[in-house]
């Protein structure tokens, strides 16, 4: 399999091959790295603010 990691054009062509027309994604968002906690578990908060500032750019 090859890595489409910050390709998000090759990466939605890749699921239009493979997925179901309503399974594809509308967005994609690119991170460099997903929020951590102290812990190590991904920081769903600091997510969620991200995707809300971000609204509306794609």
């Amino acid at each position: 399999m090859t890595t489409t990691a910050g390709q998000p054009e090759a990466l939605l062509a890749a699921c239009r091959q493979r997925l179901a027309n309503y399974k594809i994604p509308k967005r994609l968002h690119v991170l460099d790295a997903l929020p951590l906690l102290p812990i190590g578990k991904v920081d769903k908060q600091a997510l969620k603010q991200w995707v809300i500032e971000t609204e509306g750019v794609q």
